[in-house]
């Protein structure tokens, strides 16, 4: 048993000393400032279901534009809805996501 212990202990330590997979990638306030447009959409629309039983288009809510360097597309049938907020001036290609769920993800693309 003591070994098994050393041995998943030497392995944890060692996962921490892997490279760190977003070096080079784009300036986390970027990422911070796309993560408080996410925030701020699900509120919008979580108000607008609340109030008229129905999602809205990114137009109809009052969440302002997007950060520069990104691009956002929102889908929606009203019963649920869907969008992306990409970084198009971030080498590794972030992006960040969310549904009716509101719960916010952070991805990057498969290479």
């Amino acid at each position: 048993m003591k070994w098994i212990g050393a041995i998943l202990t030497a392995a944890a330590l060692g996962i921490g000393a892997l490279p760190n997979p977003q070096a080079g990638c784009a300036d986390p306030n970027r990422r911070s400032a796309a993560i408080v447009m996410a925030r701020a959409i699900n509120d919008a629309e979580a108000a607008a279901f609340r109030g008229q039983r129905s999602y809205k288009q990114i137009d109809g809510l009052p969440v302002g534009t997007p950060p520069p360097g990104t691009t956002l597309q929102l889908t929606t049938d009203g019963d649920t809805y869907a969008f992306s907020i990409k970084d198009t001036d971030d080498p590794c290609r972030a992006a960040i996501f969310s549904d009716q769920t509101g719960v916010i993800y952070a991805a990057a693309p498969i290479r």
